[in-house]
């Protein structure tokens, strides 16, 4: 996190909705900050226009997706106080859900800030080429930035809401307004388009002063991501040349890994320290959305991040000044992560608690630990939570934790993934999948001998499988990923992997929270409310009715919706 960057990101997003307001603008413009061309004196005022864009990643609005994590198999949501929120967790929402069309509106608003960007470097390009007729530096960076984040919206939103208007212009514009939506194929193009020319366009590397923006490296880790799951799509619907893809995700997951400028940490527990931060995107980070402490702001609205305060137990001193503990384990996960192949395993101890010392001085166990003979004074926690986020400084909404969204890790893995499904599980997927175990043998410095290699002689089922539960520990709590995988993934039987854990591998686990009584845990795994609504139509959102009511070319609802 850069404290200083950040806040001038978003000091200078309201500066250029200020000077549009002042300027002789429509409305529309106005109420999207429009810059006028004047305003941008000189070259080294792009930046600002840079900064704007990306300050739209920090305000409450664009934080709500990461909401949408609750949307899994992995975590409860313990709060019932929030009726939206928990409609989200159960499956009970519909078209009409509030923080849904918030989410839908700011991903376009994202994207406008984009368009405006690249329409603006062609409508002035000329009037800041040097004395030699060449673009500057900062020109050719701020096209590049502009098709990242355009691709890397378009990418959140094929996979949360399907097919949706490729809006690639001014929205005011009026073809722009009453798009239809795009297929799955149309917009993955776009998407390919936008990334492939950003890696062409940005720096290898940021220094400190802007940490936040992307990066050739960015631009790449994303597009191996987007071509994987691509060719998830295009297996599962049985259509299209699948190999191409899964080709071309290993493709640009290998050049992001053989380009030298990302490294594994050794110790997994550095990536989790607040404090360094700045260190990890010099290494293992690729790209993130950051966050730091809002001097002016405490509320939801701040510039600092919720994990710490929702993901730390209720009152846990060492995560949070205000942690609520909205989003406990289920705790059959913490089971599969504790034992069979992870047992021991480096990254369970990092990633998940379970026990914590509440403001009031007093220590909890939770589930599965054993609690002393008695008499004692611990507390019991049905449930153990997620370890990752913690900033004891925070308050409420204003922690320092940022979102990684991708790793060098996930290069790795992407290759394991890739190459299996276009070979089998060939040496090359054992040797990408064993790189990040044996980085987690390498533990706090005293070597484990856990979690050991994967067994050879696995099917290609088998491996992919292996890869789904890796993943899940790996990038517990990270982005979406999660959810991501979970509906992009095929599952043994062939059907898609969230289907799956619902219809075959959840009813096998006993249903209800643990319970601990004379020493021993009974009772169930497995908190059943956020699967017993699901069905099919969940593996998407819903299109929010106000899109479909205000835009009649939309064309319509998703399935089930």
């Amino acid at each position: 996190m850069n404290t200083s960057r950040i806040i001038q990101k978003i000091k200078v997003f309201i500066l250029i909705i200020t000077v549009s307001l002042l300027s002789n603008c429509s409305l529309d413009e106005e109420l999207r900050g429009v810059p006028n061309k004047d305003f941008i004196k000189k070259t080294s005022d792009i930046q600002l226009l840079v900064d704007g864009m990306y300050a739209s990643f920090n305000p409450n609005a664009f934080k709500l997706y990461l909401y949408y994590m609750i949307i899994t198999d992995d975590i409860v949501y313990a709060n019932s106080l929030n009726a939206e929120v928990v409609q989200t967790a159960n499956r009970t929402y519909d078209s009409t859900n509030t923080r849904n069309q918030l989410l839908w509106n700011t991903f376009y608003n994202i994207l406008n800030g984009a368009n405006h960007l690249l329409a603006f470097i062609e409508d002035n390009r000329e009037r800041f080429l040097d004395a030699e007729g060449n673009e500057p530096e900062i020109l050719t960076e701020a096209r590049g930035h502009a098709h990242f984040v355009r691709g890397f919206i378009y990418y959140y939103l094929v996979r949360l809401y399907g097919g949706v208007p490729l809006r690639t212009k001014n929205f005011t514009l009026e073809e722009e307004k009453f798009l239809k939506r795009a297929s799955v194929d149309e917009v993955y193009k776009l998407i390919f388009e936008d990334l492939k020319q950003a890696s062409l366009l940005l720096p290898t590397r940021t220094n400190n002063t802007v940490q936040g923006l992307a990066t050739e490296g960015a631009a790449e880790g994303i597009l191996a991501s987007a071509s994987l799951t691509y060719a998830n799509y295009l297996d599962y619907m049985n259509k299209g040349d699948k190999i191409e893809y899964y080709t071309q995700a290993k493709f640009y997951a290998q050049k992001v890994i053989n380009s030298g400028n990302y490294s594994l940490v050794d110790d997994f527990a550095r990536l989790w320290d607040v404090n360094l931060e700045s260190e990890n995107y010099a290494t293992e980070v690729i790209y993130g959305i950051q966050y730091t402490r809002d001097p002016f702001n405490n509320l939801r609205t701040s510039l600092g991040s919720h994990f710490a305060r929702d993901y730390g137990p209720n009152q846990a001193i060492e995560f949070s000044k205000n942690s609520v503990g909205i989003y406990p384990v289920q705790p059959y996960i913490y089971e599969i992560y504790s034992s069979g192949d992870y047992a021991g395993d480096y990254r369970t101890k990092v990633s998940f608690t379970t026990n914590w010392r509440r403001k009031d001085g007093r220590e909890i166990l939770s589930f599965p630990e054993t609690l002393p003979t008695p008499p004692h004074d611990y507390g019991v926690s049905n449930f153990p939570y997620i370890a990752k986020y913690k900033d004891a400084s925070a308050t409420e909404y204003n922690a320092e934790n940022d979102m990684y969204v991708i790793r060098l890790a996930e290069m790795y893995m992407i290759v394991a993934e890739a190459e299996n499904e276009i070979n089998g599980p060939t040496q090359e997927a054992y040797n990408a999948f064993n790189t990040i175990r044996e980085r987690a043998r390498k533990a706090d410095g005293t070597a484990s001998a856990n979690p050991k290699n994967l067994a050879d002689g696995l099917s290609k089922e088998e491996f992919r499988l292996a890869i789904f539960w890796e993943r899940g520990l790996e990038f517990l709590a990270e982005d979406l990923k999660r959810f991501f995988d979970l509906i992009r993934m095929k599952a043994p039987n062939g059907d898609v992997m969230y289907m799956y854990q619902i219809e075959k591998f959840l009813p096998k686990i006993p249903e209800g929270a643990p319970r601990y009584v004379n020493g021993s845990w009974i009772g169930g795994r497995k908190i059943n409310e956020p699967f017993k609504y699901f069905t099919r139509r969940n593996l998407l959102l819903p299109i929010p009715k106000s899109e479909i009511d205000n835009n009649p070319n939309f064309g319509g609802q998703n399935p089930g919706w």
